[in-house]
C-alpha cells in the first residue's frame, strides 16, 4: 500500500534528474565481435553492423536532452498524481471535457545524426513497468514506462491509439479515451519517431500536422523527431499550427571534430570491434569527421563499406586508409555528396537552395555563431596563404613592396587603413570552398 510520502508515479524519475546517472544508465556497449573473417562476407558484415548500431555513447548533448525529457516526465507526474486517493478518484470519474492540449517538444537535426537513438535510450532508462498496490480494495495497478511509437505505417487515430496505449477509439473519442488510459497506466510522457514517413510526399504537410495535433489533444507532454525537411514543411503551416508544434524545439547538431564527445564516440565503436577497427580515435578524428560530417549513420556506413572491401581482398582490419578508400567508393556516393554539401555550407555560411534538407532552419545560438565566425576567419587566412603561395617570386616581391609602402604611408601620414574589398563574387566563394575542402581531405 502506498503512502503520500512515497509517490511511485513520480519517484521513479528522480534518479534520471542526475546527469551522471543518465550517462551511466544510457550507455550501451554490446559484446565485442571477433573472428568475423571466418564467416561469409554478408554474415560478417551483418554481425558487425548490428554491433555498431547497438553501441550508444551518451555525448554531452545526448545527456542534456535525456535529462530534459526526464524533467518533463517528472514534472507532469508530480502534478497529475499528487496522491493515491486522487489517483483512485480520477480512475472512476467521468471526464466531461476534453483534455487540455499539450505543446510537444520537437527534436530536429540532420538525418542520421542520432535523434532516434536518443529516444531509444530514454525508453531503455525510463521504460520499465512496475506494479503498485493502492489499497486492499483494488488489485495492483500496472504503471507503464514511457512508450515510443514509430509512426511510419501508423497513420490513423485507431492504429495509433492501439499501438501507443492499447485502446480502441474513433476519431471523436480519441482524446478522452487515450487520456483516460494513459492516466490509469501512469504514463506521464510519450515519444514519436519517424514522423517524416507518414506521407511519401516531400511537400505535403496536412496529414502529419493533423496527426501531431491529435496527439497533443491527449493532454500528455510528448516529443517527436523531425528532420530538417519535415521541420520546413511544418513551417509552412498556419500560425496556430506552428505555435503548437514548433514552440519548443531542441536542435541536435554534430559534435565538433576536436571535442571529447566525438573522440569518445569513435572509441566506443573501436571497443566493440577491437580486432577489426584499427583507426586512431584521436589522430584520425578530423579526417573521419570530414568524411561523415559527424553523422553517426554515415559513420557506421563508412566502416561497413570499408570492412566489406577489406574482407573481399582477404584483409580483415579497418584502418584510416581503408576508411578513405570507402569514402571514395561508389557505395558511399550519397553520403559523400551530403558530406561535401555540408562542408560547402560551412565554408560559404549559406545553404544550397537544392539541399535545404541539410541546412538548420533554426537560428544558431550565440556560441555556435561565434564558432562559425572563428571558422570563417581561419578559412579566410588559409585562402590568403594559399593565394600568396601560388604567386611567382617577382609577384610576391611586388606585393611585399606595396604592403610596405602602404604601412609606411599610414604611419607617417595618419591615413586610415585601406578598406577591405567588397563582397566576394560567387566564383570567389566557390574557389575558397574548394580549397577548404581540400584542406580537410575531401
Amino acid at each position: 500500500m502506498t503512502s503520500d510520502a512515497n509517490n511511485p508515479w513520480s519517484d521513479r524519475y528522480i534518479p534520471l534528474l542526475d546527469s551522471d546517472f543518465i550517462k551511466e544508465a544510457s550507455r550501451l556497449n554490446p559484446e565485442p565481435v571477433d573472428d568475423l573473417h571466418f564467416l561469409n562476407v554478408e554474415l560478417a558484415c551483418s554481425r558487425l553492423k548490428n554491433t555498431l548500431e547497438a553501441t550508444f555513447y551518451p555525448t554531452k548533448q545526448c545527456v542534456n536532452i535525456l535529462q530534459r525529457l526526464a524533467g518533463v516526465a517528472y514534472a507532469y507526474a508530480v502534478d497529475a498524481y499528487p496522491s493515491s486517493h486522487e489517483f483512485i478518484s480520477r480512475i472512476y470519474s467521468v471526464d466531461k471535457e476534453d483534455p487540455v492540449a499539450s505543446r510537444p517538444i520537437c527534436l530536429t537535426g540532420l538525418a542520421g545524426i542520432g535523434k532516434s537513438e536518443i529516444l531509444k535510450a530514454f525508453k531503455r532508462i525510463a521504460g520499465q513497468e512496475i506494479y503498485v498496490e493502492i489499497d486492499r480494495h483494488h488489485p495492483p495497478f500496472q504503471i507503464r514506462g514511457v512508450p515510443l511509437l514509430t509512426l511510419k505505417t501508423h497513420n490513423s487515430p485507431n492504429v495509433i491509439a492501439k499501438s501507443l496505449l492499447n485502446v480502441d477509439v474513433t476519431a471523436s473519442t480519441f482524446p478522452k479515451v487515450c487520456s483516460k488510459r494513459a492516466y490509469r497506466d501512469g504514463i506521464p510522457f510519450f515519444m514519436i519517431d519517424e514522423a517524416q514517413f507518414v506521407t511519401a510526399s516531400t511537400t505535403a504537410n496536412a496529414r502529419i500536422t493533423q496527426i501531431l495535433l491529435s496527439l497533443s489533444y491527449i493532454g500528455l507532454p510528448y516529443i517527436y523527431c523531425a528532420n530538417y525537411s519535415l521541420y520546413r514543411r511544418l513551417e509552412r503551416r498556419l500560425e496556430e499550427d506552428r505555435q503548437r508544434l514548433l514552440s519548443d524545439v531542441i536542435v541536435l547538431t554534430p559534435d565538433a571534430w576536436s571535442s571529447d564527445c566525438w573522440k569518445y564516440t569513435l572509441e566506443s565503436l573501436i571497443e566493440v570491434a577491437p580486432k577489426i577497427l584499427k583507426f586512431d580515435a584521436d589522430k584520425d578524428a578530423r579526417k573521419i569527421f570530414a568524411w561523415t560530417a559527424g553523422r553517426k549513420r554515415a559513420l557506421v556506413a563508412l566502416i561497413l563499406i570499408a570492412y566489406r572491401i577489406q574482407h573481399a581482398n582477404g584483409m580483415h582490419v579497418v584502418d584510416s586508409n581503408a576508411l578513405e578508400a570507402a569514402y571514395r567508393s561508389s557505395e558511399f556516393t550519397e553520403y559523400r555528396k551530403d558530406s561535401e554539401a555540408l562542408a560547402n555550407q560551412a565554408t560559404l555560411n549559406q545553404h544550397n537552395n537544392q539541399r535545404k534538407d541539410l541546412w538548420c532552419p533554426i537560428p544558431n545560438p550565440a556560441e555556435a555563431l561565434l564558432a562559425e565566425a572563428s571558422k570563417v576567419e581561419r578559412e579566410d587566412l588559409v585562402a590568403e596563404i594559399e593565394l600568396k603561395s601560388a604567386l611567382t617570386q617577382s609577384e610576391r616581391d611586388a606585393v611585399q613592396e606595396i604592403e610596405s609602402l602602404l604601412n609606411n604611408e599610414n604611419k607617417n601620414n595618419g591615413i586610415k587603413p585601406t578598406p577591405k574589398p567588397g563582397k566576394q563574387s560567387g566564383k570567389d566563394l566557390l574557389e575558397n570552398a574548394r580549397k577548404f575542402k581540400e584542406s580537410l581531405g575531401l
